[in-house]
């Protein structure tokens, strides 16, 4: 994110974004072929099923994120590189509730 904005120029928005898509894929693809392997249990939907859900919460992170470094930089004047560190586990409770919500997990 930081090289996206210091470096290349792009607006917060595309450099969290772009940090969040890369990220996704990464994620999706490590834990899709590590953790999920187990070939004796079903899945609820196939792959494109899953890549929508995934791709659903993904939307809603980088979202979450923008608002809150927004909000935290332009409301409360905290320069967004601190401002991102301090909404993180804000963030992230949110986006576990709204996983369980979506996807049904415990």
């Amino acid at each position: 994110m930081i090289l996206g904005v210091e470096v290349f120029g792009w607006e917060l928005f595309w450099a969290l974004s772009c940090g969040g898509v890369v990220g996704a894929v990464v994620n999706f693809s490590l834990n899709r072929y590590w953790t999920f392997r187990d070939k004796g249990v079903a899945y609820d939907s196939g792959l494109g099923g899953q890549i929508l859900k995934f791709a659903t919460t993904v939307v809603g992170s980088i979202l979450l994120k923008y608002l809150g470094t927004y909000a935290l930089e332009h409301y409360a004047g905290i320069d967004y590189k601190i401002g991102k560190a301090h909404q993180r586990p804000l963030c992230l409770r949110t986006l576990q509730l709204y996983a369980t919500a979506l996807l049904g997990l415990p």
